[in-house]
């Protein structure tokens, strides 16, 4: 992967003028446990709490977009290939 990148962008070491801006906020130390008290302060309910969030939300899985769309380019390849041979 170094190699790669080493390709695309030359062997020679740049560096960015762009910095990070600086930041300040709050580290949780206590995100190990972080599953462990949603799950209990949900009652073991968390899985279909997140459940009924991304149901309300709409939210389609990626792949299901992208057959969808692949379905339809195939569909309208196919249509003009059928059109070309008439």
């Amino acid at each position: 992967m170094h190699s790669l990148l080493r390709h695309l962008h030359g062997n020679d070491d740049h560096v960015h003028a762009d910095t990070a801006p600086q930041t300040t906020g709050t580290l949780i130390h206590w995100a190990k446990r972080y599953d462990f008290i949603v799950q209990f302060m949900a009652f073991g309910q968390a899985r279909r709490l997140r459940r009924k969030s991304i149901d309300a939300a709409q939210i389609k899985p990626a792949w299901r977009q992208y057959t969808k769309d692949l379905k339809t380019r195939l569909e309208a390849a196919a249509q003009s290939a059928a059109a070309a041979l008439l």
